[in-house]
């Protein structure tokens, strides 16, 4: 998948520009900032290019601007377009706080795409990410991330290298071979849980324990129904001795009835002793009645009589008037008229006193009669009550007996109906003998075919074993690792025979020696080599510099090998700045080895006396913080 242009508006720096991807040949790219004098190239935009490829296709730069910071200063929008040689052009917009992405085809008009599914298919046709595309496409001098740089960890090489070779899926297949060995291995701990459950219930099924309770169960039967059958003959013993006496219950109720009359008669009758209680009280209420009235009448008269004693004399003792005239002798004769009065008002009373005086004797002569005559008629009554009582006690034995009679009779009944249900009920033991005898069955064939299918599961968990093994990091992916690190120390040492004339050389391995522990190793990516001819010496800036563009165009070789994977385009930053001028000439005879594989190599530099070594030159211009570029 080959790129074939990049059209910019308001991204970065730069207003707008349009510029052709493919078929450039060398290409370099040099700049001149008019805003500042102390940088006359550095800060012009010529690394913006690079970032406006990466944003577009990834969404991110390799110095990780992203989100509302790529869109130009003062500006509302930012768009970067990036047409494909597919027809397809991919376009990323970027408005305050609101992302876009879209497939354009070759008439503008978008596919039906989620932004998600379109940036899957731009990796998908690249056969790059981001970090593969910045390890493969582009070289930027301060780009940390670089797989020969000492800061880059073994993870992140790796992680490199995984993305190259695509190794994902080996990464899918491991995690999708653990799923299944989890659920093979939850499906074998099942089937032996259930192997145990059937052999514990094999135990628990015991057919000879089973058939010895039925015949205990059976016997046990027989013998309750014999004890309810003796059971009932001695009810109906008992009963026919409790009928004998239940015979005279008919004429001893008559003579406790007519007893019962007797009684009743007697004990209904009128008390006379109450009645003449009650008359005697009412005789004793009238004296108490009479006395009380007599009192009053006698202690008013003595009062009468002493104020009549007070006014004996001549005159009044109080104002010393005549008492025989007057006023006063007219009050003496009202008291001498009172006190007569009250004297003629107590003769009834004295005649009512001795009256009531003679009824109470008589009532309580009466009362007296009447308690001699209740005493001989309680002891008549007692008899009777004896008899009632004895003839009572008696007719409740009988009627007891009856009970008894009619008790046993149900009694004998309720035992031969007891006979009668045992020999109806069925014998639990013979059902649960005959499910026990179909559950050994089953378990048995379960077992049978448990066996078999822990068998088969046992094979399929070996094949499983197998390819967790294949598919982890150890496995396939080792392998891959292994089997590339030739290629890339032979792709690295021919580019640094050309850079550093065979001084330099690398080898790239997997493992490294653990000094704590002599002879074991780590699964870790080892970079050596020899700078002329002395192993592993500390390299000076330039030399690391050579290193890291042999190793990293040695990747670029590799991604070409891969199906899919090839771009048809190279992008350097710096690569030519802080060398001398012999190394400068070693890189240029590179560019040129390069550009015989690649159709389009750009190349951004400060060292503008360069330009006539290129095939087209592309300036980068900024003033007033707006960047556009001129070709020439």
């Amino acid at each position: 998948m080959n790129l074939l242009e990049v059209s910019v508006k308001d991204f970065g720096c730069y207003a707008e520009f349009t510029l052709p991807l493919a078929g450039q040949g060398l290409v370099y790219v040099v700049g001149h900032n008019d805003d500042s004098e102390a940088a006359i190239s550095n800060g012009s935009g010529k690394s913006t290019l690079f970032k406006a490829v990466t944003w577009c296709l990834y969404g991110e730069t390799v110095d990780g601007l992203q989100f509302d910071e790529v869109i130009r200063h003062g500006a509302k929008k930012a768009e970067v377009r990036v047409k494909l040689d597919n027809g397809f052009t991919v376009e990323r917009t970027r408005s305050k706080g609101k992302p876009g992405l879209r497939l354009l085809g070759v008439d503008g008009t978008p596919a039906d795409m989620t932004p998600d599914k379109v940036q899957t298919k731009v990796i998908e046709w690249l056969g790059l990410d981001l970090q593969a595309f910045r390890n493969t496409v582009l070289y930027g001098q301060g780009d940390a991330v670089r797989f020969a740089d000492p800061r880059t960890k073994d993870s992140e090489r790796k992680a490199m290298l995984s993305r190259i070779l695509r190794t994902e899926i080996f990464e899918h297949c491991h995690k999708e071979a653990l799923a299944k060995r989890v659920e093979y291995r939850a499906d074998r701990d099942a089937m032996t849980v259930e192997v145990a459950k059937l052999e514990a219930a094999l135990q628990e099924h015991d057919v000879d324990g089973l058939e010895g309770k039925a015949k205990g169960w059976q016997r046990e039967v027989e013998l309750a129904c014999n004890e309810h059958r003796e059971q009932a003959a001695r009810y109906i013993a008992e009963g026919r001795e409790w009928e004998e006496r239940a015979d005279f219950l008919p004429e001893a109720e008559r003579k406790l009835e007519k007893y019962g009359k007797a009684l009743e008669k007697a004990t209904s009758a009128p008390d006379p002793v109450v009645k003449l209680t009650r008359e005697l009280d009412g005789v004793r209420g009238e004296l108490v009645d009479i006395q009380g009235k007599r009192a009053k009448l006698q202690a008013s008269r003595t009062i009468l009589k002493e104020q009549l004693e007070g006014l004996a004399g001549e005159r009044c003792p109080a104002c010393n008037s005549p008492l025989k005239s007057g006023e006063a002798g007219k009050h003496i004769s009202e008291l001498k008229a009172k006190v007569a009065s009250a004297g003629s008002a107590e003769e009834p009373l004295i005649m009512a006193d001795e009256e009531a005086r003679q009824r109470r004797g008589q009532l309580e002569k009466q009362i007296e009669d009447e308690r001699a005559k209740a005493r001989h008629r309680e002891k008549t009554d007692r008899e009777r009550l004896y008899e009632f009582a004895r003839l009572k006690e008696s007719v409740g034995e009988m009627r007891l007996a009856q009970q008894k009679v009619k008790s046993s009779t149900e009694k004998a009944k309720a035992e031969m109906q007891a006979i009668k249900k045992a020999s109806a009920e069925k014998n639990p033991w013979e059902a649960m003998l005959g499910e026990a005898r179909g559950r050994v069955e089953q378990c048995e064939h379960k077992l049978k075919q448990l066996a078999e299918q822990t068998k088969g599961l046992d094979v399929d968990l070996a094949h499983l074993e197998f390819w967790v093994r294949g598919f982890s990091i150890q496995g396939l992916p080792s392998w891959l690792l292994d089997s590339v690190m030739g290629y890339i120390t032979d792709r690295a040492n021919h580019y640094l025979g050309v850079l550093a004339d065979g001084d330099i050389s690398v080898n790239f391995s997997t493992q490294r020696e653990l000094k704590s522990k002599k002879g074991e190793v780590r699964d870790e990516i080892r970079i050596d080599w020899e700078i002329e001819g002395i192993p592993n010496v500390p390299p000076s800036g330039g030399q690391w510099k050579k290193i890291a563009i042999a190793t990293d165009l040695a990747l670029m070789d590799l991604v070409a090998t891969r199906e899919g994977g090839h771009t048809d385009l190279l992008m350097m930053d710096e690569v030519l700045d802080g060398l001398d001028a012999e190394g400068r000439q070693r890189v240029l005879v590179l560019l040129r080895e390069l550009r015989k594989s690649k159709s389009s190599v750009f190349v951004i530099s400060h060292e503008a006396d360069l330009a006539e070594e290129f095939e087209h030159v592309v300036r980068v211009h900024k003033r007033s913080g707006v960047a556009w570029l001129k070709p020439s």
